[in-house]
């Protein structure tokens, strides 16, 4: 490993673990992705003059949903908040767009070179976190962290690009890729790294083979009740929705579309602006997870994107949550019909990223302050959403 790519190594992975170490700290994903921003920002800076239109663009769109938001907040205590929000995004966005020109200018051996390390420090980071070995200081309170991340879903939503990067630059990695992610999913145990297995094994699979891998799965699934070293009540817990099941995880999620549910119809449709998720008024859920553990969890974030971005947008937020969607089901598409040494790079990022934010979209966010989501903005805002190669021949 050249001297260039370990500086490269070691700055995305500053980038994307930081935050994690600011969140556990302070509570906030913004704070720490701002501060690594502002790092990237002083080695950079001459780049900032050659930013695209486009990205300028979405940052000035972003600041005035900042300031339109102020009109509808509730709390005049808390008017601060979507205005210094949306400059820390827009910030954080613009930085980033600098950051993603340089990754997609990168030659293809770099590139690989690039992810596989990443791929192999998470391997490391994702079994010191099943064994325990890492929690010390503040992560010690903290239920499961996987340091540096506070959870196994934060650490399974930086895994899940490069893993998949890493899976499609050789399809033979699949026999590393797969095993390993249905592991941390079982040992941890964590419902987000099940769901990405899901989504890898689907991308791999050739269509004569996925009736067969449909089969092998629900196999797998109804002996996971006699293994004993699986904990068996934690996926069920977090798959049954109906209103007799307490598991918090459970609840919180139904709270989140039950906010969204609520914003929509008090707010006609409107939304209640950005980052004012939490001054919709409470339902059955919110209700009963404040009576059973005596707190407002998840009250700001919903826990998954879907739910702030419907609450605070309305339904503008519906339509950027069927707009990626569509975008994951091209790009799963795009991804099953592409060779990852053929097919164009802008678009094999485009499609992985999507695919993230479709997970944090609807099973496990973190804000807004996503390196993935922040990704995925700038490469729409540049237009780099086309699949130029296999997609459309197909």
């Amino acid at each position: 490993m050249n001297k260039l790519n370990i500086i490269e190594t070691v700055g995305i992975l500053f980038l994307l673990c930081f935050p994690s170490v600011v969140y556990v700290s302070l509570g906030s994903f913004s704070y720490g992705l701002f501060f690594v921003s502002l790092l990237f920002l002083v080695r950079f800076f001459k780049e900032l003059v050659f930013i695209d239109k486009k990205i300028l663009t979405l940052a000035f769109f972003l600041l005035c949903l900042g300031l339109y938001s102020t009109l509808l907040i509730i709390d005049r205590d808390a008017i601060s908040k979507p205005i210094i929000s949306a400059i820390i995004l827009v910030l954080i966005i613009i930085i980033f767009s600098v950051l993603v020109d340089r990754v997609l200018i990168t030659n293809r051996t770099d590139f690989n070179r690039l992810v596989k390390n990443i791929y192999h420090i998470f391997l490391v980071i994702g079994f010191l976190g099943v064994f325990n070995l890492t929690a010390f200081g503040a992560y010690l309170d903290l239920n499961k962290p996987v340091f540096p991340f506070a959870e196994p879903s934060h650490f399974a939503l930086a895994y899940f690009p490069f893993s998949l990067l890493y899976m499609l630059k050789e399809k033979s990695n699949a026999f590393l890729v797969l095993p390993i992610t249905l592991i941390f999913g079982i040992s941890f145990p964590n419902l987000t790294f099940v769901i990405i297995f899901f989504i890898q094994l689907l991308i791999l699979a050739p269509l004569r083979y996925l009736f067969f891998s449909f089969t092998l799965v629900l196999c797998i699934s109804l002996l996971i009740p006699f293994l004993e070293f699986i904990d068996f009540d934690y996926f069920t817990s977090r798959i049954i929705f109906d209103p007799s099941n307490m598991n918090i995880s459970n609840l919180v999620y139904l709270k989140g579309w039950e906010a969204a549910y609520i914003a929509l119809s008090d707010s006609f449709f409107l939304g209640m602006g950005f980052q004012n998720m939490g001054f919709e008024r409470t339902g059955y859920y919110s209700d009963l997870l404040f009576l059973i553990y005596k707190g407002e969890l998840n009250r700001y974030d919903g826990s998954f994107l879907a739910s702030k971005i419907i609450v605070e947008f309305g339904f503008l937020g519906v339509l950027f949550s069927i707009f990626v969607t569509w975008q994951s089901l091209k790009s799963y598409l795009f991804l099953r019909a592409t060779k990852f040494c053929e097919g164009d790079l802008v678009s094999i990022i485009y499609a992985v990223v999507t695919l993230a934010v479709f997970v944090e979209l609807f099973f496990r966010g973190i804000s807004y302050f996503s390196p993935n989501f922040i990704v995925f903005l700038v490469l729409v805002a540049k237009n780099s959403i086309p699949f130029r190669n296999k997609l459309n021949a197909s």
